[in-house]
């Protein structure tokens, strides 16, 4: 799991300081895992190995695969499992994936604090604040079941926007109709019996 909780996307440094505990806890309660936490610089980065199926091939989930054939569910886990754990607080512009899992190198120095030494957290080298525990956490059911509850809801907004399409196309259907006498009647003024 990569959860990218970056500074620029706070109002403030109060409410920035206060999502890293927040989604270490999360990672506590939920997976029971001890992950590795860089300071870039500019934000944090949790890197979490877990142990996970492939959710392609359990039963349970066959049926998501059908209603998005495009989607790739492990990859919708792990981007699901980095905006459930920081709170919705993760960068909204960081799309882990397996093809680009890049995290920035400890020691290495983030060219972004150079020109913004302002903004950063402390120096320009990119800082390990927490070592992995070694230990894999193992994917439980209740977070499997949060992201069967995720994948409902991705089909009832799926039907509503359905449903709202085809209402929205009903009523243009029928609003092109014109109708020649309701066109004459409003065009007809009605008098209003006013003593002049």
């Amino acid at each position: 799991i990569f959860i990218d909780i970056d500074r620029i996307t706070f109002k403030d440094d109060k409410s920035f300081e206060n999502a890293l505990p927040k989604t270490l806890k999360n990672i506590k309660e939920k997976l029971n895992g001890h992950p590795t936490v860089n300071n870039s610089g500019n934000g944090y980065h949790i890197v979490l190995p877990i142990e996970c199926p492939i959710l392609e091939q359990i039963e349970q989930f066959q049926k998501y695969k059908e209603k998005f054939p495009n989607l790739n569910l492990s990859q919708e886990f792990l981007r699901f499992a980095e905006d459930f754990l920081s709170n919705g607080k993760a960068d909204t512009g960081h799309y882990p994936s397996f093809k680009s899992c890049q995290i920035r190198v400890p020691g290495s120095i983030n060219n972004k604090c150079l020109n913004n030494r302002d903004k950063r957290l402390s120096g320009i080298k990119v800082r390990t604040l927490q070592k992995w525990n070694g230990v894999r956490a193992p994917v439980t059911r209740g977070f499997m079941e949060d992201f069967r509850t995720y994948l409902e809801q991705k089909v009832a907004d799926q039907k509503q926007e359905q449903e709202n399409n085809n209402s929205t196309n009903q009523h243009q259907k029928y609003s092109n109709i014109s109708t020649e006498w309701i066109e004459k009647l409003l065009k007809t003024p009605i008098e209003d019996f006013r003593k002049k």
